[in-house]
């Protein structure tokens, strides 16, 4: 699957399961019975998260060892810990398993909600969750920081039965929340930069009020997001530099904004001799969208690029 045309669709089975069966009253709220929560990551597809993988001419978004997985049941109010993290996913391949963790899961009816996000998250509701998306980042070779990424999942409505040892939820589709800005950098000026290396790249807009980065509220119910603060800009530090017009790539998250027209940005760029700027004028709206990868393809020229020795 490119995610270059779409990203995320994904599912995961969720099996809830009694410490011991036998005992089918633990399902029964007012004992305050604990229960095992286990998550198995069923790889239909590898598009889902949190790191980039090119295999050829193809790109993939894989889980890996170090993912994790939070889950919240809106039954539960301030204080009951309603987010898990799981600690440990699956790898690239394969079915994965998150380790299962105790419970006290009531019988009734559920809304369950899960969530990925390593940036940090606060839960302001039922339905919602605040999170960042980091305005400084480090992706590595051909992938973004997973911990910039943030992918949440669709509403299930779960019935937990007192006469049953375990409940089901199926077909768990996950979206990302960011997008995903790919990055190369081409030189057609008079300075030489053969062999140049960009080691890190900053993203600035000059529209007003334009959130490239910052924090966000998620509402699971409505599917939309809420700026609470904006920050136009996002600098990654590259752990594999990029070799100016080689074709190399560096990735980016960023907020699913649209530049607008008629406004410009910056593209403030260090290798190891030289600061370069480069400022884009849009003639045109740009959007960068959650479920694609945006091109973003940097031809450093004369006429609206600075370089400087450091």
């Amino acid at each position: 699957m490119n995610v270059s045309k779409t990203i995320i669709s994904a599912y995961l089975l969720v099996a809830v399961a009694l410490t011991s069966c036998g005992k089918k009253e633990a399902w029964v709220s007012s004992t305050g019975a604990k229960v095992d929560l286990t998550l198995s990551l069923v790889t239909h597809s590898p598009s889902t998260k949190t790191t980039f993988e090119v295999e050829g001419s193809d790109t993939y978004v894989r889980w890996t060892a170090s993912d994790k997985l939070n889950v919240l049941f809106d039954s539960w109010k301030d204080g009951d810990a309603p987010l898990l993290s799981m600690p440990n996913s699956s790898s690239s391949t394969g079915t994965g398993k998150f380790e299962g963790m105790a419970l006290g899961i009531p019988d009734g009816s559920h809304m369950v909600y899960a969530f990925a996000s390593d940036s940090g998250y606060e839960l302001k509701a039922d339905t919602k969750i605040q999170f960042n998306i980091l305005d400084t980042q480090a992706p590595g070779r051909n992938t973004f920081d997973p911990a910039a990424d943030i992918v949440v999942n669709r509403r299930y409505h779960l019935i937990v039965k007192a006469d049953e040892c375990h409940a089901t939820i199926d077909d768990m589709s996950f979206n990302r929340i960011p997008s995903t800005v790919m990055v190369s950098v081409y030189n057609k000026t008079d300075k030489d930069l053969s062999g140049e290396r960009i080691r890190k790249i900053t993203l600035e807009s000059n529209a007003q009020g334009l959130a490239i980065t910052g924090s966000f509220i998620y509402d699971f119910e409505k599917g939309n997001l809420k700026i609470v603060s904006a920050i136009p800009k996002v600098t990654a530090t590259l752990s594999s530099p990029l070799e100016i017009g080689s074709g190399d790539k560096a990735y980016i998250l960023i907020a699913p904004v649209t530049l607008p027209e008629g406004s410009t940005f910056n593209v403030v760029m260090e290798t190891e001799h030289y600061r370069i700027i480069k400022t884009v004028s849009l003639p045109e709206d740009m959007p960068f969208n959650a479920d694609k990868v945006s091109s973003l393809s940097l031809n450093l020229q004369d006429s609206d690029t600075v370089i400087d020795k450091l």
